[in-house]
């Protein structure tokens, strides 16, 4: 491991010659002549959708999904799918045209942090670079541990009527099956805020850039907000969230149909369930900031949460007099774009000095996503 305070592009070239070191350099030139292997859980996946269909077709359902993690247990090694050798590429590519520029202090994070930090830059290298790789050259024996303590998670899972329900401390209802761990085991990393701070949200209002089918809305309503306003563009979704909603009873949440990025205007989403990310093609949505729509509506925000695919600091840039001037406790993914993951610290730093930073691990069996910034005062 990197020892070091700093993560500049002097950081990137090590972990590419330790690649190299290791002899995977050799399985690089193997998959470069060779047909490239099919992850496995695609392979897994075609079964389980040939039997789902058939079964559909005699009205009935298939109750089981199965889950990433449950592909990746029966194998020592770690498969990297398609999505994340996207983001890890992503990530290499902005280190190679930024080596000049690209610098994270390190000093802003507690020891533990800092380890996975840097953890998380080496495994984006592997990804970019791998299309699988042992386990134990990406996690330490914690992490693996979650194997186990995820497998449980998932089995905890329950179908009732046409609804599924999750029993985690509190019971939890969605229309479909998607109890992810960073949301309801981890519970978006809300517990390693500080209590005082955690108080100090009650009755005021909550941001939730992302609602998807209001898995994050669960969770975030147990920190008691006077209202959570649930940003989610696809149509699909809010239907979806309508019925959460209405599964958990819940009385104040305010559905925002639009996309949030640094101005108001009009963009492209490919809808790709919680995946759906802003591009040049897909449904046509409709944008706003934050500072446009806490303005309008005279918010007083405690917490804004962004988990949209890449777009974390466009939103964020449009919030920028709310955070200066309201100073909320942020909860970002990180783990997307480069840019992301170098520029968010700095800017969120240079607008509120008094931050402090958590950078938490919310799926410890992941190589590289549901990696989170917490930033509070």
């Amino acid at each position: 491991m990197v020892s070091t305070n700093l993560i500049t592009f002097q950081t990137i070239l090590t972990y590419i010659k330790k690649i190299i070191d290791e002899n995977i350099k050799l399985y690089l030139l193997e998959s470069y002549f060779q047909k490239p292997p099919s992850h496995i859980s695609y392979l897994m996946k075609v079964p389980y959708k040939i039997v789902k269909k058939f079964l559909n077709y005699f009205g009935l359902t298939l109750n089981y999904t199965p889950s990433y993690a449950f592909y990746k247990k029966f194998s020592n090694r770690y498969y990297f799918s398609s999505d994340e050798k996207k983001w890890s590429l992503n990530f290499l590519i902005y280190c190679l045209e930024n080596s000049n520029n690209i610098c994270l202090d390190l000093s802003y994070f507690i020891d533990q942090d800092k380890k996975e930090i840097l953890k998380f830059v080496r495994n984006k290298i592997y990804g970019a670079f791998l299309d699988s790789i042992e386990k134990r050259e990406l996690f330490d024996e914690l992490d693996l541990e979650y194997e186990v303590k995820y497998a449980a998670f998932f089995s905890s899972i329950r179908k009732r009527g046409k609804h599924y329900v999750l029993f985690n401390k509190r019971q939890y209802a969605l229309p479909i099956n998607h109890f992810e761990p960073v949301v309801f085991y981890h519970k978006y990393g809300i517990q390693e805020i500080p209590r005082s701070v955690k108080e100090s949200l009650s009755g005021k209002d909550i941001i939730d850039s992302g609602a998807f089918i209001g898995d994050s809305v669960l969770v975030l309503n147990e920190l008691h907000p006077r209202r959570i306003y649930a940003f989610e563009p696809l149509k699909e979704n809010i239907q979806m969230l309508r019925k959460t909603i209405e599964l958990n009873n819940l009385k104040n949440i305010v559905i925002v149909e639009k996309g949030l990025a640094s101005d108001k205007g009009i963009a492209h989403i490919a809808p790709v369930s919680s995946g759906s990310f802003i591009c040049n093609f897909g449904e046509k949505i409709e944008l706003t900031s934050i500072d446009n729509f806490v303005s309008k509506n005279s918010l007083n925000v405690g917490l804004m949460k962004f988990d949209i695919e890449g777009y974390e600091l466009k939103a964020i840039r449009g919030a920028k007099n709310t955070i200066m001037n309201i100073k909320p406790v942020i909860i970002v993914s990180l783990y997307h774009t480069g840019k992301d993951f170098f520029e968010i610290p700095k800017l969120l730093k240079s607008w509120v000095p008094e931050y402090k930073f958590r950078f938490l691990n919310l799926n410890k069996i992941h190589a590289t996503f549901e990696k989170v910034l917490i930033a509070y005062c």
